[in-house]
């Protein structure tokens, strides 16, 4: 099983039982990078003060993801906490 995250309308949201959601990232740091996730290599994520996903970005290629399944007991999947039903071009959180 995964975590989808998806790109929408610079917005980020995640699949949760079957609808797109907002999401906050619980984590402390602004910049992070990590292993395990796509075939592409080590992956760098940005988040906001508020624990908004800002940017995906393959270290490797240099290349933004705006797709990403996110294997469900990784460690990244644990802190991802769905919020409000996304709406097209809604805002975050």
């Amino acid at each position: 099983m995964y975590v989808k995250l998806i790109k929408r309308d610079n917005v980020w949201v995640t699949e949760f039982l079957g609808k797109e959601r907002h999401f906050i990232i619980d984590n402390d740091l602004s910049t992070w990078r990590s292993l395990g996730i796509h075939p592409g290599g080590a992956i760098e994520f940005k988040i906001d003060p508020r624990g908004n996903l800002e940017t995906v970005r393959c270290i490797f290629t240099g290349e933004d993801i705006t797709e990403l399944d996110i294997p469900n007991m990784h460690s990244v999947a644990g802190m991802i906490k769905a919020t409000k039903p996304y709406m097209n071009g809604g805002s975050h959180v």
